[in-house]
């Protein structure tokens, strides 16, 4: 069997996520990135649509998780990859980062982020 590689990289979402009053109220940027292994299904030599998997319908599914404020990147990373693995079947392994910018701790740091992956 051979698979694809399929990737979204540097979405950006305004969003609620995180443990602290502040970040409920203000809010933040955040970046999802996103990577699946699909089974092949032939796209390669067929060029249709139907024998691959939708990059806006990926998208859509990461929008729609970032748009509910939880309070870890945990939650938002598995959500997105629950819900990736449950709606593609073809979909063999998906990894996912959510990255908090600029987030509130002590001190410069650029991002904070979590990765999670799910392996069918």
């Amino acid at each position: 069997m051979t698979g694809i590689q399929i990737g979204l990289a540097g979405m950006e979402f305004f969003a609620y996520h995180g443990c602290y009053p502040e970040e409920k109220e203000k809010g933040n940027w955040f970046q999802v990135d996103i990577q699946i292994l699909v089974k092949d299904r032939d796209s390669a030599h067929t060029d249709e649509l139907s024998q691959t998997t939708d990059y806006a319908a990926i998208y859509q599914i990461c929008r729609e998780e970032m748009e509910v404020s939880r309070n870890l990147l945990e939650t938002v990373s598995g959500l997105i990859a629950d819900r990736v693995m449950q709606e593609f079947s073809e979909v063999l392994e998906v990894d996912v980062r959510v990255s908090k910018k600029n987030p509130p701790v002590v001190g410069v740091v650029k991002e904070s982020w979590v990765r999670r992956i799910v392996i069918r």
